[in-house]
């Protein structure tokens, strides 16, 4: 995902959506990762630091796909 949204970003046609999609969709899901890593690690933890790392997961995912929608619709695939 890292490596997609760089090489995007290099390009001038595709520079606005990656800045507001895909590298705020990629960061956030980096930092939801180590969120959930840090969790899972002390045995015994309760069930609710997973519930709340499940959020920034989804709002993650939601921008990533929305912003490749957006790459596609401006490079459709004949």
């Amino acid at each position: 995902m890292i490596s997609t949204a760089a090489n995007l970003q290099g390009s001038l046609r595709y520079r606005t959506m990656v800045v507001h999609w895909l590298l705020p969709g990629v960061l956030l899901f980096m930092v939801q990762n180590i969120f959930l890593a840090i969790n899972l690690f002390p045995l015994g933890s309760p069930g609710k630091p997973y519930a709340f790392s499940i959020l920034p997961y989804r709002l993650a995912q939601y921008q990533i796909v929305k912003g490749m929608h957006k790459v596609y619709q401006t490079n459709p695939i004949a």
